[in-house]
This record gives C-alpha cells, structure tokens and sequence, in this order.
C-alpha cells in the first residue's frame, strides 16, 4: 500500500529447479514496474537471464505508483521460462507471482504556498505604518491638535493595531515552513494575539470616551472635574 509519488521496491526469487540450464524473461513490460538484480547474470527485462540447475535469480522490483491511478490494483507477473528447445516438455508453466497495490489519493495539505510571502509583507506594512504613527505623535506631542487628541491614547491605539496585526505571522506559517510543535505554538498564539490586540486598542477608545463623558458631565453642573491619564 502507498500514496501516488511515493516510491515501492518489493524483491523476489526465481529458482531453478530442474537438472538442465534454463533462461527466464519477463512476459510483460509495464511502465509503472521495473525489475534490477545486483546479480551480474541479469541481463535486463529486454533479454533472457541464464539460470543453471539449483541456481536462484533475486529480483528487486520498484513500483512507481503516480503511474497507477487511484485505487487498488491487481496483477499477475510472468517470467517465460526458455529452455532453448533441448528438452521438449521438461519445461512446466511460465513462473508466475500476484501483485496487489492499493494507491491512496495524494493528500491535500492545503498549504499556503507562495500566499505566505503576502501575509509577512502585510504585516510588514502594518508594523511600518503603526510604528510611524507613534513616532509622529511623540515628535508632535506638543502641539496643541495632537495634545487634545491626547498623545497616550494614540500610542495606546497603535500599539493595539501592531498586535493584532501580529495575528498574520502565524497565520502565514504551515507545516511546510515549521515543525508539528511550531505548528501547535502557532495555532495557540493565534486567539491570543487577536484578543489582546483588539483589548487593547478598544480600551483606550472606551477609556477615552469615558474620559469626555466626565468632562461633559462636569460641564452641564458648572463645576471643575479634572481626569487625568492615571486616573483612566
């Protein structure tokens, strides 16, 4: 039993067992079949091999089976025993052996494959644009549109965006690219990513929204509230 693509090599023996020299030669020929023998006797497939009394031939056979189409396949393997025509009727029936082989579908891994490379550029482009934003609000943090935006609630945004996006490394690993254990750290870092990420920047868009309501509140009153980043 094998999968298409995968290579087979069985052995069998050819005895001679009558009292005269006798030749073998394979009957049929077939694609998806090939007989060798480390036995400097062997003349190949296409030309008849001598065996003397007692003497045995190994055969190695290599069955290729992305030559044979799906499924189990059965077949009955003849070597033609000659004998030159000096003993006429000593020779019995042509040596004869079964062969069963079932080929199993190619499995279909459903890797990534050359989609992969997008996956690390997009995050490339994520992880560029999310770093540049808190470098643009650290350098602007004094100005006074940047100030009322308020410079820790952007960072905190961008770094939430970095982390989820951080989602598409191992969503762009397989297990053509890394191990059964990277496999399981991938899938398990997965869900984490995601969640934290999204944690993060939803939080200080709620903190943030929070942090106006109070002010708004404060303001309707006519008192003086003051909520700083420590206190969100």
């Amino acid at each position: 039993m094998s999968r298409a693509g995968d290579d087979q090599t069985k052995t069998v023996f050819l005895k001679n067992h009558e009292q005269f020299d006798v030749a073998v030669i394979p009957k049929r020929l077939l694609k998806w079949l090939k007989f060798d023998s480390l036995d400097e006797r062997y003349a190949g497939a296409n030309s008849p091999t001598p065996l003397g009394p007692g003497e045995t031939l190994h055969l190695s056979m290599e069955v290729d089976p992305s030559e044979v189409e799906e499924g189990t396949a059965y077949l009955t393997i003849g070597f033609g025993v000659l004998d030159g025509g000096k003993y006429q009727g000593c020779v019995g029936q042509d040596a004869t052996f079964d062969i069963t082989m079932r080929v199993y579908p190619t499995e279909q891994k459903n890797q990534l494959g050359s989609i992969q490379a997008a996956g690390f550029a997009l995050f490339a482009v994520i992880a560029f644009t999310s770093i540049s934003f808190v470098a643009f609000v650290f350098c602007s943090r004094r100005q006074q549109v940047v100030r009322a935006l308020q410079p820790i609630f952007l960072v905190t945004v961008c770094f939430g965006v970095l982390v989820m996006g951080s989602t598409i490394v191992p969503l762009s690993i397989d297990d053509k690219t890394a191990s059964q254990r990277g496999c399981n750290i991938k899938c398990m870092a997965l869900p984490w990513l995601l969640s934290m990420g999204f944690s993060i920047a939803m939080s200080a868009l709620v903190a943030k929204l929070w942090r106006m309501n109070r002010l708004f509140n404060a303001s309707n009153g006519f008192w003086t509230v003051r909520v700083n980043a420590t206190v969100v």
